[in-house]
Formats: structure tokens, sequence, C-alpha cells
């Protein structure tokens, strides 16, 4: 499930259902009814932010990326033409939009399958990032390499935010070799470091280098990047664990007594089977997150501070997280 978002009054979210595949949904505040909201579910696409950004995946025609505004498209691109031939949304996606400058963001990576039937991910060479108008699909900016911006929890990524031009950059060696059958995935990396950027023009504007990942998986390690508010990122460093400033980049020794928010995926089996090209029969799973209050070595303990706005979606007064119960409300 996508992040719960405030929509005309209603919440938004996407989700899988077995009826309309990936579609946008809303739920009635009031009465808790969920129906697919029409603006978001384009025949053959799936949301890839916000924006109305999505991906069109036909099985005669290369993906497209396209900008839905309505039940129109205000523009659509081949994918292959912002990045480049050999790109899909499959490996290691992620877009964001910073409508007031009428930009987008989107990383994307390749894959290849070896002999053992894995398939590996480049975050190294074989990734890209690119910034393009918002308004025309046109591409402004390219940079080639492991640039990655999905290292940072996504739940605290807000339009504007100073967490949104955060960036994780990968060393060329850098892989990550997904199991399909055991649902695992193992990091391998010489070296990996935080960055600020600027979306206009994909500049660097400043670096912090972070502990080696290698052996992990990407969920574990990136679960080592904490946030303790729009100011401060909780992470591991050579030298320990530290804070960083996302607009400055200075760093700092994490204080011990620092409460930040940890997350934890919720995983659910589906009645779903889907045939793979070798025959195979895969079961998928649908995950979603909890979010609790933690210390930065990852202790849970009570919340001593407001819940952040961007923990969930706040509609009519009433204040809705993911837990592991489901969906719940705070009246505020």
């Amino acid at each position: 499930m996508d992040r719960l978002q405030e929509c005309a009054g209603q919440v938004c979210f996407t989700a899988d259902s077995s009826s309309a595949g990936s579609a946008g949904l809303r739920m009635n505040i009031h009465t808790g009814t969920i129906s697919i909201d029409p603006a978001r579910s384009a025949i053959n696409s799936r949301p890839i932010g916000d924006n109305g950004l999505i991906s069109i995946q036909n099985p005669s025609t290369p993906e497209q990326i396209a900008r839905q505004v309505g039940n129109g498209l205000l523009w659509k691109e081949p994918l292959s033409d912002l990045f480049g031939p050999g790109y899909g949304t499959d490996y290691g996606w992620r877009f964001q939009t910073f409508p007031p400058a009428h930009l987008a963001v989107g990383s994307v990576g390749q894959a290849s399958a070896d002999a053992a039937s894995r398939t590996v991910v480049h975050l190294g060479q074989g990734a890209e990032m690119v910034g393009f108008n918002l308004t025309t699909g046109a591409r402004l900016w390219r940079q080639a390499g492991g640039i990655d911006n999905a290292c940072i929890p996504d739940q605290a990524i807000t339009e504007d935010s100073a967490l949104s031009t955060v960036r994780c950059r990968w060393s060329a060696t850098s892989t990550v070799t997904l199991n399909r059958t055991k649902m695992t995935d193992i990091l391998t990396a010489a070296s990996v470091s935080l960055e600020g950027f600027d979306p206009r023009t994909g500049k660097t504007t400043w670096s912090v280098a972070l502990s080696d990942p290698s052996g992990s998986s990407y969920e574990s390690w990136a679960s080592t990047i904490k946030v303790a508010g729009d100011q401060t990122l909780v992470v591991n460093s050579p030298k320990g664990q530290i804070t960083v400033n996302p607009v400055t980049g200075q760093t700092a020794a994490a204080p011990t007594t620092l409460q930040v928010i940890c997350t934890a995926q919720i995983t659910t089996a589906i009645a779903r089977a889907d045939t793979e090209i070798n025959g195979t029969i895969r079961n998928y799973y649908v995950t979603g997150d909890s979010m609790h209050t933690c210390t930065t070595a990852g202790r849970p303990i009570a919340p001593t501070t407001a819940w952040p706005s961007w923990a969930g979606a706040v509609v009519g007064h009433v204040h809705l997280i993911v837990t592991p119960a489901g969906l719940q409300g705070y009246r505020q």
C-alpha cells in the first residue's frame, strides 16, 4: 500500500485488488467505505509517484511513463527516452515530484539474470537518475551511476521537505541479488554515501559517508536510516551512529536519548499465484508499514512527542496510521 494522503476530503491510497489490479482507492472517513478512484486507475498502469505520475505496461509495447490528470493523460513518454534502453520500474524505482518548480525526479535500475536463476539489480553503474518537467515530460538532466533516492523512509518524504532532496550514491560495484524463491535480497557494496542534491540540476550539495552495508538485505540496511524530524536523520557511519542535517549535511554524534520513528513491514499472504516465464508458480505478498517511536538503537519506547504529519493522513480531525491491526484512527 502506498503512503496515505488526503484527497478531496477522503483518504487516498494505492493497493492491490483482485478485481482491479493495482488501483487507486478512496476511503470515506465517515463510513469506512472503500471505492476505486477512476482518476488514478488507468488501464495497465500503476501509480509511481504523486501528482498523477504512472507507469503504463502493455505486453505488446515498451514501458511508458505518463502523467494522468483526471481521466486523461497530460503527456506520455517511453521510459527508454527518459533513462535509456534496459531500464525498468521493476528495479529500484523511485519517483518524486516538486510541483511548485514543475519538476519530477526519477530513479530506476537495471537487472540481469545469472546462472543460478537469481536476479542481480545493479545499484552502481547500472542505476540512473533523471530530472524532468512535470508539465511536459521533457528530460532536464540525467546522471548515470549509482544514484538512488529510495534509501530514505518513504513515509517521511513530503513535497518540498528537506528529506525530498536526499539520496544515496552507491559505488560502481554495488549490487543487490534477489532470490525470488526465498524472497530474500543481499547487498554487495564497496562504499555508499548520503547526499543532498538540487532537483533542478541534479548537482550534489553535500555528502556524508555511510557504513558498508555488504551482507545485509536492502530492507534491513534501509531501516538503519531513521528520521527524528524534518531537520534530523540518524545513520550509521564508518565512525559510528551520527545525526545528519538534511539541509546542510552537518553531522554530530547521535544522542542516546534521541527519539526517532521506526517502521516495520506488515506482510500478508494473498490467495493469488502468478506463473513465471519458466512455469514455476510463486506466491506473492502485499506489504505495508506500521510505525512506532523508538530509540536510535531501534528499541521501542513510549512516544513523548506528537506523531509527525507524514506518519499517516489527517482527515476530518482524525489521524489515520497503519498498524499491525490495520488502519487505526485517532481524533485530534
